[in-house]
This record gives structure tokens, sequence and C-alpha cells, in this order.
């Protein structure tokens, strides 16, 4: 069995969250176009009352996971605590 320690997990986490420290997500994880899928992600999450997750899902190098960049930098930016995000992959 292999056994990951946790200072191992938190050097990831932190390695994928990097606005944690800097307050702000790396200009080349979250590309500047907007597209279709960002603004669906982004009127989900603008109603807690669903109270789900939500779920990309697609093709390799589709734009999935620029789009999760991009909703965490618009969080950033409404207000929400940049250590409040997490990324995991």
């Amino acid at each position: 069995m292999l056994l990951i320690s946790e200072a191992q997990i938190l050097d990831v986490l932190r390695r994928q969250n990097s606005w944690w420290q800097t307050g702000r997500v790396p200009p080349d994880l979250a590309r500047p176009f907007r597209r279709l899928p960002f603004y669906e992600v982004q009127s989900f999450l603008q109603k807690p009352e669903l109270n789900r997750a939500i779920v990309l899902e697609g093709a390799r190098r589709v734009g999935k996971t620029v789009v999760l960049h991009q909703i965490a930098e618009e969080a950033i930016r409404q207000g929400a605590s940049s250590r409040r995000i997490l990324y995991i992959t």
C-alpha cells in the first residue's frame, strides 16, 4: 500500500492552488476569453438554492480546467477569500 504523508498532500495542494498565497489566479491559467461553459457554470453557482454539484465533462484539451480557473478568478474578483477556493485534480 502506498502511503502519502499529510505534508506531501499539502505541498501538492499549495502548488495547485497558488492563489492561496498570492490572492490571484495566474493569468496563464485563467485565460481572458470567456466561453459559454464559463457563463453556464457561473449561473449555477449564483443559485445556491439548487444545492447541487457541478460536473464539467468533455473530451481532453477542450478547456475544462481553464473554465475552473476562470471561475476561481471571478470568485476572488467578487470578494471571495482566495483561501476558500480549492482546486483538486
